[in-house]
């Protein structure tokens, strides 16, 4: 079936399906037959599309990765000494790298935008009693799409 899903919940579903076959794999999740072929079947039809998504997001400007380890140098190396002012030094370093993390703004602003756009995605359907039994309800929410059944049937399958 085919669904209006964000560029964010694709990522979403994406990471965690990845995570369920990883730990599947290592044997501390136990995924029946049709969950592990709806969950390899959707990593492979989907990579490409979650790789663009990941690149589109993973661009921090030049000079942001020098930025952050100078605030984690600073922070390392003062850690312990109470009298050490750590924000007035970390504000100098944010007014000397001001340019950079103005870019950094623009940019996270442009990727909030961009998570926002809705892609038409083939999603599997899936019957609720397939999904595995510990599962939180943040990681039920970002699978949900794949659900067969309505709110009211899964709550009459859950009354049982």
């Amino acid at each position: 079936m085919v669904k209006s899903l964000t560029n964010e919940s694709v990522m979403d579903i994406f990471g965690l399906l990845a995570v369920m076959a990883k730990v599947s794999n290592e044997g501390s999740l136990k995924m029946n037959k049709i969950l592990s072929f709806v969950v390899d079947r959707v990593l492979n039809e989907w990579k490409s599309t979650a790789k663009t998504i990941f690149e589109h997001i993973d661009n921090a400007p030049e000079g942001f990765a020098e930025f952050e380890s100078k605030i984690q140098e600073l922070k390392a190396k003062h850690a312990a000494d109470k009298d050490f002012d750590v924000d007035s030094e970390a504000n100098k370093l944010k007014e000397e790298y001001k340019d950079v993390l103005s870019e950094v703004e623009t940019i996270e602003a442009e990727n909030d935008e961009f998570l926002k756009l809705e892609i038409d995605m083939e999603v599997p359907q899936i019957k609720f009693e397939y999904l595995p039994e510990k599962m939180s309800p943040r990681e039920f929410n970002i699978i949900r799409p794949f659900v067969k059944e309505t709110d009211d049937e899964i709550m009459e399958i859950l009354d049982r």
